[in-house]
């Protein structure tokens, strides 16, 4: 189905369990609450997709436009793909089989996680400002890199719930005085530090994983 311009559905839950919904341009508004859709979705630059919690079982889902439906819940049971770079409202992992990105999409609203990882590959999941991140644990949490954009001021209790394939190692930063907006990404890999021979740290009491962060404007004090 490709439609382009601005529509009203109503749709059950059967509505869309095959092919795939190509959203081109306009808004797609889908107001049937908590439907389970197992059809590809395509939302195209300047698109937009609204309405209710969507429940997706399907196996990709590309999104280069504005979601900005209640929740995307990736409840599927198989791997499942998020592809494009657009925007999110909310984004729920409920998938043991975990989700795979292939592109750098952003979440502007809630990032909740339960089960299954979100695994980014050389892609980053990017946390729009004010975003609030939870439900992390040590099997459902970001095995790649987060970046989050942060607004001047102080910014307590910035959590980055990272890891990678084997291992949670989520980080929690408070920063009291960023004087400018930017954005920090975070990412960690379970080894020692490449330049650990030449520090101080003795490698065989190290912890044995390194964690990276690259900064983008943000300047801070403390």
């Amino acid at each position: 189905t490709r439609l382009q311009g601005d529509w009203s559905s109503d749709v059950c839950s059967s509505d869309l369990n095959a092919g795939t919904v190509s959203v081109l341009g306009g808004v797609l508004n889908l107001s049937q609450p908590g439907t389970t859709q197992s059809g590809d979705y395509n939302i195209s630059g300047g698109a937009e997709l609204t309405g209710n919690t969507i429940n997706y079982t399907g196996a990709t889902f590309t999104n280069n436009g504005l979601v900005s439906c209640n929740e995307i819940n990736f409840s599927g049971s198989a791997a499942q793909t998020l592809a494009g770079s657009g925007q999110m409202q909310t984004m729920r992992i409920s998938n043991a089989s975990g989700v795979t990105l292939n592109g750098n999409p952003t979440v502007y609203f809630f990032m909740h996680f339960g089960t299954g990882k979100i695994h980014t590959g050389s892609n980053t999941l990017i946390l729009d400002q004010g975003v609030i991140a939870d439900g992390a644990s040590g099997t459902s949490y970001v095995d790649g890199k987060i970046k989050r954009n942060l607004a001047a001021g102080s910014q307590n209790g910035v959590n980055f719930y990272i890891g990678d394939a084997a291992s949670y190692a989520p980080v929690i930063i408070d920063f009291n005085n960023i004087s400018a907006t930017g954005n920090l990404i975070v990412s960690t890999q379970g080894n020692d530090h490449p330049n650990i021979a030449t520090s101080i740290i003795n490698p065989s009491k190290s912890v044995n994983r390194n964690w990276v962060f690259i900064a983008s404007g943000m300047p801070f004090s403390n």
